[in-house]
């Protein structure tokens, strides 16, 4: 089901597309409605991080015919949804598994689109990685757009009560600082030692939306959480003290009464008040360069992290 994939954008903090690296290909009705809507995110030269904003129910498990707009390979149009299925069982070998149908779905006919703007064609298959996340198991993107690897970890999108949390976190008197214009590097390259690439523009956009506070030695930044409202979209963190000690400064400045974020199972002691399960796959692999010992709180329907 993709209605998973789409929730999951819906739930985020910021939308995908807004960022400069974001690349957006859609499927269009013929009176110009959006039925599909996917961006990738690029995130390195091989890797990139998909988000579903839109996918239509009308197409879920069909498949379909396009249209394309030869100036901007990216726009769609829907030309039929077709009545049965191609019996990809009686093509040859080679057709059934390297040529792109003219009849096929949704989900590959976008993702095969975007993939290529996104990381292009060469060795596409070989080194070049995407990951999507979701409140659903993707059996349709699985077995139509490639996403045939699972994830090891286990994820979710979890509400803590704060009076219950605050139990269980570690006292600290680590001092806890609000960002301001001046740290901008300093967060720009801690996060890229969590990450693993430079994510200027995710920061500048987290700046602006919400609230960042930090924990720093010196010039360098130790400690990162960024938040609005209950909502916390980032918390990274050399240590776990670090993290419980900017999540508790958080709580007590904003006089919290829940916090929300998604996060690896069993990272937090406290059990949540409510819990969904994230999903997570992938196209050929599973990222490595991401230093999951120091993120507590992630960003997913907008980051790989």
């Amino acid at each position: 089901m993709s209605s998973g994939c789409v929730s999951i954008s819906k739930s985020a903090f910021l939308p995908a597309a807004a960022l400069p690296e974001a690349t957006t290909a859609r499927i269009d009705s013929k009176d110009g409605k959006s039925l599909v809507q996917q961006t990738l995110i690029k995130y390195s030269q091989n890797q990139a991080y998909c988000v579903l904003s839109t996918f239509d129910g009308a197409l879920e498990n069909k498949e379909i015919t396009v249209d394309t707009d030869k100036e901007n390979p990216l726009q769609l149009k829907l030309d039929r949804i077709a009545e049965t299925k191609v019996n990809k069982s009686l093509l040859p070998v080679f057709v059934q598994f390297h040529h792109p149908l003219k009849q096929r779905s949704a989900e590959s006919h976008i993702s095969d689109r975007s993939f290529e703007a996104v990381l292009g064609r060469f060795n596409l298959e070989l080194k070049k990685n995407v990951t999507m996340d979701s409140f659903e198991r993707l059996s349709s993107w699985r077995d139509e757009a490639g996403f045939v690897v699972s994830d090891r970890d286990r994820y979710e999108l979890a509400t803590f009560d704060t009076k219950a949390l605050l139990k269980e976190l570690m006292p600290a008197d680590t001092p806890v600082t609000k960002y301001a214009a001046s740290d901008l590097e300093a967060v720009i390259d801690f996060d890229e030692s969590v990450c693993g690439t430079k994510r200027a523009s995710l920061i500048a956009a987290l700046a602006k939306h919400s609230e960042i506070y930090l924990i720093k030695t010196s010039a360098s930044v130790d400690g990162l959480l960024a938040a609005k409202g209950d909502r916390i979209v980032a918390l990274y963190a050399e240590t776990i003290e670090l993290a419980h000690a900017l999540i508790k400064h958080y709580i007590a400045v904003k006089k919290l009464s829940k916090v929300t974020f998604f996060t690896r199972c069993g990272v937090w002691q406290t059990e949540p008040s409510t819990s969904r399960p994230v999903y997570r796959f992938h196209t050929r692999t599973i990222p490595s360069q991401l230093k999951w010992n120091k993120v507590y709180a992630a960003n997913f329907g907008v980051h790989l992290v």
